[in-house]
């Protein structure tokens, strides 16, 4: 019961962080740790929105929780010769839009051994796990 009111108060804090920008990076590390992950992001797919998944082109900042800074650096340090075998498999996954993802749906345990996202990324940035639920708002999927 202690695990629903640490997520119902978590998402709440995302709802007031929807009327005050500043409130996400809290809002969604009191999210991430209610839910046992390390950190959260909120993403959309779609390439001209500054919330898009590929950060390299920042141009305003996007809703990362507090915990997330330091990955989303190493991530933009090494993302050129180490690039995320997950983002051409997701697309070919088929589910509807409104679903979640985890990372055993496409990457298998061996290739987390091996791949140089897991090596140079996903490992030292302690997110060899990941998961994600996708949702629609007005024809964008987030």
């Amino acid at each position: 019961m202690a695990a629903n009111r640490g997520i119902a108060s978590a998402i709440e804090d995302c709802y007031d962080a929807a009327l005050e920008f500043g409130r996400w990076p809290q809002a969604l590390q009191n999210l991430a740790d209610a839910l046992g992950a390390t950190s959260c992001v909120i993403r959309v797919c779609d390439d001209t929105h500054p919330f898009r998944s590929d950060q390299r082109k920042r141009i305003a900042p996007a809703p990362d929780s507090t915990e997330h800074a330091e990955f989303s650096a190493l991530w933009l340090k090494n993302i050129e010769g180490a690039p995320d075998p997950r983002d051409e498999r997701l697309k070919r996954l088929a589910k509807p839009a409104t679903c979640f993802t985890v990372e055993d749906e496409v990457t298998t345990p061996e290739e987390r051994r091996f791949l140089p996202y897991y090596q140079e990324i996903a490992r030292p940035g302690d997110r060899e796990w990941w998961a994600a639920v996708y949702f629609a708002v007005k024809k964008h999927k987030w």
